[in-house]
């Protein structure tokens, strides 16, 4: 059985209050949900084991004038990866 998406959106303020709104369910971060967790809603429900991964770019404008501390950040970061 394959589910079909019939929204789809990517800012974390929409998916809580459509969710707060009894619109569906969501996956979404942990942090995101810090707060309302602590005044007791939504209902969470672990996923253990099952675990979701993210992919994060890093991005800057083409003109903007790179430091060696930024330069080496992203390096750092690009090397994490």
């Amino acid at each position: 059985m394959r589910n079909r998406s019939t929204w789809v959106c990517n800012n974390a303020d929409t998916i809580k209050n459509a969710v707060a709104g009894n619109l569906g369910i969501s996956v979404i971060s942990r942090r995101s949900v810090k707060n309302e967790v602590k005044a007791g809603c939504p209902c969470v429900i672990r996923t253990s084991p099952l675990c979701f991964e993210r992919a994060f770019k890093i991005v800057h404008h083409k003109n903007k004038y790179l430091s060696e501390s930024l330069r080496a950040f992203m390096d750092f970061c690009l090397d994490v990866s």
